[in-house]
């Protein structure tokens, strides 16, 4: 039977319109009936987890108009304060066919929750209707076609990838893509027309522009299906070559995989280029080994029952079959038992290779056969190779399903006419509805866990509604615990995107969630949330964030201790979620209460130190961080390389400090390398420090290198090559300023004009707190304004100062310096002797205040070492290791 470009009867169109309303129907029906359609609200998501939440996430991007298809997505509202981006995961350029359609469906709902909805329900319509024309275009007809292409929209694999991949969910150019193969046997090879005896191009026959528009949309789609399509279009271009012997069969195989190869590089054109703008980052295409073995393929398991059964004998049949060592857990999705009869009929096809190699069983079993091996073997390459972030193995069942039902279509055609039509509409239903039962999962149902889901859904709305009533328009949120993306596994009881839900609910709020891991957000995250508490305060109010939110999940005491020590430190209790859940507290007046420099010069400085701190990355022969709680200490094999990093656009000075314990071993000489640097240390019986001072530019990085000629420290239970140990590292900038905060007796911030104050009552203080190991020494400014008709005494008193200041006509400035010792805090106190003032409009205890508080942090930073000639140091050989 020879294929031709358009089916039989395709001058029908009462048909093919009627076939295409009957699947409409049948497959609407389905939805009622198997997946309780009716039961649920468009309105609240199918499905609220993890992988539903990434997606509902790139979903709302389209219908906010932050990005466009074919566009890298961005966010201003993830990743606060820096920008969210998804360039360094290309192969989300294979989703842009899908955020193409949804592109389409936002034209008539904003609603993203329903964009994602409709966009799962339609997804079976589409590939339904694909398919329901490649059958016919083989001349199987309408009423098989129809059946097989529900079936086909149905399979279990739809079901398993729902929750993880729309571009592999959405396979609708599947079965174009097929057909496409199989016209490769053709007797006129695809592109080329014969004349006089001669082949010539032909790109604008019906065949030639559908596989270049076919595969132009391919192209916009998930690169497994094209990375599988591109191996059977060599597999089919080879063996027409051989059954045609023409070599431009195999001319064609090739055009058609450039041509696809095209389209794929314009989708993937603008990761392409944000790769080369911003560097390669491996860590943002990390998959879990368990994620690959997942998706390689299982051919026996292709013909068992669907996981989760509707009938329990076979359910627990499957449950038998996966314990065995054979199937090693994976998660291929089966097949079906329609598709599996159709696939059997074509493994057992080449025996009789003679009787059938000039139909299209012959060629289709060359096809499945190709695809099992090509899986089997390839598969368990690209576990070892972690290629799971490219390509799933298990995705070939997508088309070796498509073979088996053409071919069962085919079979079905043969015997129609020899069977009466009422028999044949009663095998068809008997047919779909054996086939529906047995692919979709007993579990997977609209309504499984609906209730569960929609309450946690509204709980959440509703939580983040309230924030936003209390923060300002466009105000961060720093979210608790702390994970970067892509997530690898939960934590504690959280799921890895949870933190994503803040985003999906807001409408003006901007979230720390979504740091994109090995990048600097991440880094930035990470220490700030690993920080003390009250530096973390600091940290977060001169980043201008407004608020910390918490899931509690994310900790084992659900995050009682840590709520704890924010109440004592906020002086309020947090918002609390419906479910207890979440939690949030607003540090709008805490950070009113930090004392900010007036100077601009100034406040570029402090935020500068605050949102971008100094990287340090240990890389070479050095060893994860370890501590106890006295010290931390990091081991190292023979060389290792220290990298500082400054991200900001200001040349930054940082102390660098290390320490080196002897360990009994001989005497051993340790040297360490910087850019204006050189030292030897000679470690024998005595503790050594090290103490540097490092000129970082802006937007640039320094190398320290240390490496060791001594000899390996020989522990039994530790396998690792260890050979020196740099303790209790510190990266410290002597700019970092000083932290400064209101006592409670001082009333809140008022404002007019250029002038702010703060009034007191007849005493306060505030306290100034040195965080670092150096000493800062500050230059307090502040202005005294004459609220009182009689003079006034102001008396000012610390450890290191006692002064009191007359205030009579005027308003009086006054300039303090305070020395702040490493690790010390120090209070300034306030106090008036002076009777508080009455204004019957005002019940607060009014005796002075304080206009134009401000300081500016003196810095002792040393000057880095001169770098020693070679003539006064010579550095010894060092043992290779």
């Amino acid at each position: 039977m020879e294929p031709i470009g358009q089916p039989k009867d395709f001058s029908h169109q009462k048909g093919h319109i009627r076939a295409s309303l009957v699947t409409a129907i049948l497959i609407f029906l389905i939805l009622l009936g198997a997946l309780k359609l009716h039961k649920i609200e468009l309105a609240i998501p199918f499905g609220y987890n993890s992988g539903n939440i990434f997606l509902m996430v790139l979903t709302k991007g389209i219908t906010a108009h932050e990005w466009s298809p074919f566009l890298v997505p961005r966010s201003k509202h993830l990743s606060a304060p820096f920008d969210f981006s998804l360039h360094d995961i290309p192969q989300m350029a294979g989703s842009n066919l899908v955020f193409l359609t949804m592109s389409f469906i936002s034209l008539f709902t904003k609603d993203y929750v329903q964009v994602n909805n409709i966009f799962s329900l339609l997804s079976f319509f589409l590939i339904a209707f694909s398919a329901l024309y490649a059958f016919r275009v083989l001349r199987i007809s309408f009423k098989i076609a129809a059946v097989l292409g529900i079936l086909f929209a149905f399979l279990p694999y739809h079901f398993e990838e729902q929750n993880i991949d729309l571009g592999l969910v959405y396979y609708t150019l599947v079965p174009l893509m097929g057909l496409i193969l199989i016209w490769m046997w053709s007797r006129k090879p695809i592109f080329f027309k014969r004349i006089s005896g001669r082949y010539h191009a032909d790109f604008g026959n019906f065949k030639s522009i559908f596989s270049l528009v076919v595969l132009s949309l391919a192209g916009m789609g998930a690169p497994t299906y094209n990375i599988f399509f591109c191996f059977f279009a060599v597999i089919a271009g080879f063996s027409a070559f051989f059954y045609r012997k023409s070599v431009h069969h195999l001319v064609a195989a090739f055009i058609l995989i450039t041509a696809l190869g095209a389209a794929v590089l314009v989708s993937w054109a603008p990761y392409i280029y944000a790769q080369i703008t911003h560097g390669a980052n491996r860590e943002g295409l990390v998959r879990v080994s368990a994620y690959a073995a997942a998706r390689e393929l299982s051919v026996t398991q292709l013909f068992l029952p669907v996981d989760g059964h509707r009938i329990s004998l076979l359910a627990e049949l499957r449950e038998r079959c996966m314990d065995l060592p054979v199937f090693r857990q994976h998660s291929t999705p089966a097949v079906g038992i329609v598709a599996a009869m159709g696939l059997l009929s074509l493994l057992f096809g080449l025996l009789f290779g003679a009787a059938i190699q000039r139909t299209l069983y012959f060629k289709l079993s060359t096809l499945a056969i190709a695809g099992i091996l090509f899986a089997g073997i390839a598969g368990p390459i690209g576990v070892l190779l972690n290629f799971s972030h490219i390509i799933g193995f298990n995705g070939i069942s997508i088309f070796l399903a498509y073979f088996g039902l053409t071919a069962l279509g085919l079979a079905l055609s043969r015997f129609e006419n020899n069977i009466a039509p009422l028999f044949m509409y009663m095998a068809l239903a008997g047919l779909l509805v054996i086939g529906i039962g047995d692919q979709i999962p007993h579990h997977f149902k609209l309504t499984y866990g609906y209730e569960t889901r929609r309450q946690d859904f509204l709980s959440d709305r509703e939580f983040v509604k309230a924030i936003e009533k209390t923060a300002p328009p466009n105000a961060m949120i720093f979210q608790l615990p702390f994970i970067p993306f892509p997530a690898k596994s939960r934590v504690n009881n959280m799921s890895p995107y949870d933190h994503l839900k803040g985003y999906l609910h807001s409408d003006t709020l901007r979230w720390s969630g979504g740091a994109m891991r090995g990048r600097y957000p991440a880094f930035w995250y990470l220490s700030t949330a690993e920080a003390p508490m009250d530096q973390m305060l600091y940290r977060l109010s001169l980043a201008g964030f407004s608020g910390i939110y918490i899931d509690r999940n994310g900790y084992s005491d659900l995050a009682a201790a840590l709520e704890t020590n924010f109440s004592g430190a906020l002086q309020k209790p947090p918002l609390v979620s419906r479910d207890g859940k979440l939690s949030y507290f607003d540090i709008t007046g805490y950070s009113e209460r930090i004392i900010i420099a007036s100077d601009q010069n100034a406040w570029n400085e402090l935020r500068d130190t605050a949102v971008f701190p100094i990287q340090d990355i240990w890389e070479g022969d050095f060893y994860s961080l370890e501590n106890n709680e006295k010290e931390s200490w990091r081991w190292c094999g023979n060389h290792g390389t220290l990298t500082l990093i400054n991200p900001s656009n200001r040349d930054r000075q940082a102390l660098l400090h290390m320490e080196f314990t002897p360990d009994g071993r001989d005497p051993q000489t340790l040297l360490i390398r910087g850019d204006e640097f050189f030292t030897v240390l000679r470690m024998s019986d005595q503790e050594e420090k090290v103490e540097k001072t490092v000129i970082i530019p802006a937007k640039s990085k320094i190398v320290i290198r240390l490496s060791s000629n001594g000899q390996h420290l020989n522990i039994p239970t530790d396998p690792r090559w260890l050979m020196f140990a740099v303790r209790n590292a510190r990266i410290e900038e002597p700019t970092s300023p000083l932290q400064g905060q209101w006592g409670r007796r001082f009333y809140g911030l008022e404002k007019k004009d250029n002038l702010q104050w703060r009034w007191c009552g007849s005493e306060g203080t505030i306290t100034f707190s040195n965080p670092s190991s150096l000493p800062k020494q500050a230059r307090l400014h502040m202005e005294f304004g004459p609220e009182r008709q009689s003079p006034y005494e102001i008396v000012i008193k610390s450890k290191d100062i006692l002064e009191r200041i007359q205030i009579e006509h005027g308003r009086r400035s006054c300039e303090k310096t305070i020395n702040v010792a490493p690790n010390e805090i120090k209070e300034v106190e306030f106090s008036c002797a002076a009777p508080p003032l009455l204004f019957p409009t005002d019940p607060r205890k009014l005796v002075f205040a304080i206009y134009n508080l401000s300081y500016r942090t003196e810095l002792f930073v040393r000057q880095p070492e001169d770098r020693p000639s070679n003539g006064r140091m010579s550095p010894p050989l060092i043992n290779a290791r």
